[in-house]
């Protein structure tokens, strides 16, 4: 639990002080220090997902749920009751050189990479230990909710579709509990690919693959919407 609360502690952090530009370095630097931890309290490197031996599973299991993830998005995005969620500003509003930092970088690296280690890398096999895999999953994913609680904020703020169609169900609170329910079963999704790979490359490829491709269709909405007011 305190391993937990110190993650948590710095995802509140990573979104107060540390400014955009350095939270590769620092979410890579978290992870690693989790892990450093982990390793100390006696976790192998197959407890946590780490072991080389599993990597190529991890690959073909990551790379399975790619096709999955695009066909759900665009059945999303074709939705018209949907498709106020595909409105963030920052994501539409951002230059070519943006997206393309955003999706070389900030999403394999800072996001799904570092996310994956720290959640389902380092944090799974501290919980696991003692009172097995279905415990680690539930509290693992459960922290992965409320990891995102100021995103989900920051989210409501910047897409003023999403926070219009929450508006009758509670306003930011519906955004705030909606993002920690999505994503807690998002990460209860992400362990059992780690379970069944025996490795974090699996989830940190569908991490990645479900951020990227949700950029990506949002821009794709915002273009479509674009044409068709200038019909």
């Amino acid at each position: 639990m305190l391993a937990a609360g110190g993650v948590l502690a710095y995802g509140a952090a990573t979104h107060r002080a540390i400014p955009a530009g350095a939270q590769l370095p620092a979410n890579l630097g978290a992870a690693a220090a989790l892990v450093l931890v982990a390793r100390r309290w006696g976790r192998s490197w197959s407890d946590l997902g780490l072991d080389p031996d599993d990597a190529r599973r991890g690959v073909a299991v990551g790379a399975a749920t790619i096709p999955l993830i695009a066909g759900a998005l665009a059945a999303a995005a074709a939705i018209p009751t949907l498709r106020p969620y595909f409105q963030d500003d920052r994501v539409v509003d951002a230059s070519p050189a943006e997206a393309a930092r955003h999706l070389l970088v900030r999403v394999p690296l800072a996001t799904a990479l570092a996310e994956e280690v720290l959640f389902r890398g380092a944090l799974f096999a501290l919980f696991g230990a003692g009172a097995g895999r279905t415990r680690a999953v539930a509290s693992t994913s459960l922290a992965f909710g409320i990891w995102h609680v100021l995103p989900a904020l920051e989210s409501h703020r910047s897409n003023p579709g999403a926070a219009e169609a929450a508006a009758p169900l509670g306003g930011p609170g519906a955004v705030i509990a909606g993002t920690v329910v999505a994503t807690a079963a998002a990460g209860a999704a992400f362990a059992w690919l780690r379970l069944r790979a025996r490795s974090v490359v699996a989830p940190v490829i569908a991490h990645a693959a479900l951020n990227s491709l949700a950029f990506l269709a949002t821009r794709r909405v915002a273009r479509a919407r674009t044409r068709s007011m200038r019909i």
